[in-house]
């Protein structure tokens, strides 16, 4: 689950930032996402609507036990 905070402005309103929060829901399978060998890196991909970046990659490690 994934979700994004309110952007804050920083140094003239050149350069901001936004926080984004990830939430393993209770329940949810296991899984491991650690990469070298440890399973495939997890991404997640945002798009959005600046005409020089329209889309985010990210890659994520992430192990998600019972």
């Amino acid at each position: 689950d994934v979700s994004l905070g309110p952007t804050q402005h920083v140094s003239d309103k050149a350069v901001s930032q936004t926080r984004l929060t990830i939430r393993i829901p209770p329940g949810s399978e296991p899984a491991v996402h650690l990469g070298s060998g440890q399973g495939e890196p997890g991404r997640i991909v945002l798009r959005t609507n600046h005409p020089e970046v329209p889309e985010l990659r990210m890659r994520i490690r992430v192990a998600v036990e019972e």
